[in-house]
């Protein structure tokens, strides 16, 4: 998780032009001690479009309701292109 964003720059690299990456990415879990990491939507983005890709959609895939009130979002999911 620390060099998430090295990631994201070696997989823009690997796509050739009008390649597509998909992912998926945990956003709402149980804080633990050693947790340095929390992933949002914004700062997802902002990584994909540093690596060179567009992002063509990005959207909240799993949540939990409770009483209609409160949405707790789990699974966001981004495609993108280069």
């Amino acid at each position: 998780i620390e060099r998430f964003e090295e990631t994201i720059q070696l997989f823009g690299g690997a796509l050739t032009y009008g390649g597509a990456l998909v992912m998926t990415y945990a956003v709402n879990w149980d804080e633990i001690e050693t947790e340095m990491w929390r992933f949002t939507k914004l700062g997802v983005a902002r990584m994909v479009q540093r690596a060179g890709l567009s992002v063509l959609t990005h959207e909240r895939l799993a949540e939990v309701i409770i009483d209609r009130a409160i949405h707790l979002p789990l699974v966001n999911g981004i495609v993108c292109r280069k």
